[in-house]
């Protein structure tokens, strides 16, 4: 899981490493059969270069 203040990088571009600052919970308005949708989180992360990007939480990996 990934929580504020960890390391992590997106996984399509490995070499921008960042610290994740804030995560979002974005409510789901689907319905599947047999239940509800899950919640979607995103990611704010800061890079180690400034830029301040937002990400979906599935193409985070965290970083060692």
């Amino acid at each position: 899981m990934i929580r504020v203040g960890d390391r992590v990088y997106p996984w399509m571009k490995m070499n921008m490493h960042g610290k994740v600052i804030q995560i979002k919970e974005t409510p789901t308005h689907g319905w599947m059969l047999g239940g509800v949708m899950q919640k979607k989180f995103s990611v704010v992360v800061q890079h180690d270069n400034g830029e301040v990007v937002e990400y979906q939480m599935q193409d985070l990996v965290k970083d060692n």
